[in-house]
């Protein structure tokens, strides 16, 4: 494991461990852990599962996951509950197909009688902004729209937009295909309507995981939560970190009292300063050994002020 540290506005490279990860996370001040991973890396689910057991020996803990939908929160707790078997509760969450890579942290969950929050958007409403943009989704019933973030979510901010394009422009350019990256029409680039709403899909992504976060910190029924999720929803403090700031931001407003309010406020002033008060996040990255050509491990990457 390698951290990288944010030292007088200079990124640095120092040795870390596993153990001292951990008691960056039981922190009583740290109520939120975001472990970031790439989908199929098998490391960073066995890392996912440590951390989790080892969090949940002095804490009291809840696991959020953006492998299951918000629609779907009702089959999971009946799963977790023992009311429905576990083929039932694959099929009906439309569990992804690589499900048994997560099912350690469910059954740890179920046979620890934690809660599993399922945090992620709808696929069918990422469709529609994706190809309609998110004005459609405030004409969805309202029963609709208790599975999304408050309408309409926040736009994605500049430097999300160029992480998306990017990385859009290097997948088609590995393909063969030749793709522009311009910049977003609020720096002045030329409209791209399809990027734009491609990057808004990604924005409902991170805003709904966001959201029921910031809906589960307010509850303060845990001492922390752990969510897992995939590296482009949280690195390099965009996605996630952004709408959750300021779902705290905007807590903090309208409840003054609150617990989760009250320990943002002293950051209010710095840029994700409230998301900072509360929260860590690692990035696992598989890369391959230096000597060796086919092995992989997972490199802790916390790459700015904001996770470090």
């Amino acid at each position: 494991l390698q951290r990288v540290r944010d030292d007088d506005g200079k990124l640095c490279m120092v040795d870390a461990t596993y153990d001292k990860m951990i008691q960056d996370f039981r922190r009583k001040t740290c109520r939120l852990v975001i472990l970031g991973e790439t989908h199929g890396d098998q490391v960073a689910h066995y890392l996912e599962a440590k951390v989790l057991e080892n969090l949940a020996s002095s804490s009291q803990c809840a696991l959020s996951m953006e492998m299951f939908e918000t629609d779907r929160q009702n089959v999971l707790d009946e799963y977790l509950q023992g009311h429905i078997t576990e083929s039932a509760m694959i099929k009906d969450c439309n569990a992804w197909q690589n499900y048994g890579d997560y099912r350690p942290l469910v059954e740890f969950a179920k046979s620890s009688g934690m809660s599993v929050i399922a945090a992620n958007a709808p696929g069918r409403y990422v469709s529609i902004v994706n190809s309609r943009g998110q004005e459609p989704l405030q004409r969805l019933p309202l029963p609709s729209q208790a599975h999304l973030p408050p309408l309409p979510f926040a736009l994605p901010s500049a430097d999300l937009y160029h992480k998306v394009s990017s990385f859009m422009a290097a997948h088609r350019a590995a393909s063969g295909a030749a793709m522009m990256c311009p910049a977003p029409v609020s720096e002045g680039g030329p409209k791209n309507p399809a990027m734009e709403r491609m990057v808004l899909a990604q924005s409902l992504w991170d805003a709904s995981m966001a959201w029921n976060l910031a809906r589960a910190l307010r509850e303060a029924s845990v001492d922390k939560i752990v969510h897992v999720c995939g590296r482009f929803h949280v690195e390099h403090s965009l996605g996630i970190p952004e709408h959750l700031d300021r779902y705290l931001l905007q807590e903090h407003c309208e409840h003054r009292d609150n617990k989760v309010a009250h320990e943002a406020a002293e950051h209010l002033r710095e840029p994700g300063g409230a998301f900072r008060a509360i929260a860590k996040t690692a990035v696992f990255v598989p890369i391959a050994f230096e000597d060796s050509g086919d092995g992989t491990h997972a490199d802790l990457d916390l790459k700015d002020p904001f996770l470090a």
